[in-house]
């Protein structure tokens, strides 16, 4: 499977890949949006069932940092890899509801990710800031 698809919106050495396992691998750690530098996304291997990992997200712009949520409530998300779509599902803390997305990656390598949500076919772009 490649992943990689440049057109200049991350600055990275680009390197496709063709093992989903690397992929996931790429995945895992702590990424920050290339223009919205106040929002951030962070996908763990720590198992939430079923094959998903758990992984959460904010926006310091909105004043919602990583540590104002709650476990497992708003800004936390499940995700898992099919092929090249990373599968979510939002939580909500309204009475366990949860939002499904899903986005088709479009590059990922060690420095950037980029992603294009299946329903809207926006695009977004993420640095990689940290591994975990």
């Amino acid at each position: 499977m490649a992943v990689d698809v440049p057109d200049g919106d991350c600055q990275t050495s680009g390197k496709a890949l063709a093992e989903e396992t690397m992929v996931e691998e790429l995945l895992i750690g702590r990424w920050q949006h290339v223009d919205e530098s106040g929002w951030f996304r962070v996908y763990t291997s720590e198992p939430a069932g079923e094959g998903y990992c758990w992984g959460r997200e904010w926006d310091t712009s909105e004043d919602i940092y990583e540590k104002d949520l709650r476990p497992y409530g708003n800004g936390w998300f499940k995700w898992k890899l099919e092929k090249e779509v990373v599968k979510e599902w939002q939580m909500t803390d309204i009475n366990g509801a949860v939002i499904p997305y899903e986005y088709k990656l479009l590059q990922l390598d060690s420095a950037c990710m980029r992603w294009q949500e299946t329903v809207s076919l926006k695009k977004e772009s993420f640095s990689k800031i940290s591994g975990l």
